[in-house]
């Protein structure tokens, strides 16, 4: 399974690293901003399975993202997007995001158990 993870955050992508090498059937793809990871979806030519969004990052934040990936051709769009939630999300940036084609949220940080149980769900 395809997966692109998305976090300005280096801790965070370590994070995730972690998890996808631990798991089966993962290929892992990383972008630190929302343009990186257009970049990887406009490069690739096989689209992304599963992604895991952050909201607030620099240079292009998630809602940006969300916003250019629901306009692109729908065989580069991702399958199955979650967005990352810290607890410092407010309820007015939550209210914009359910505009967007998401799966779900997910609160930061992301557990094993979790990741597991979403990668599972994906692949049924």
């Amino acid at each position: 399974m395809r997966v692109l993870f998305v976090d300005d955050d280096d801790v965070t992508l370590f994070l995730y690293r972690v998890l996808a090498e631990s798991t089966a059937n993962c290929v892992p793809f990383y972008a630190k901003d929302g343009k990186e990871a257009l970049d990887l979806i406009e490069q690739e030519a096989q689209t992304f399975d599963l992604a895991f969004v952050d909201i607030n990052m620099p240079v292009m934040d998630g809602f940006e993202l969300l916003r250019i990936h629901d306009n692109l051709p729908k065989e580069k769009q991702i399958k199955n997007l979650f967005v990352m939630l810290g607890t410092d999300i407010s309820s007015e940036k939550k209210e914009r995001l359910n505009i967007y084609r998401i799966n779900d949220f997910i609160p930061k940080p992301l557990r094993k158990d979790l990741f597991s149980s979403v990668m599972t769900q994906i692949s049924m």
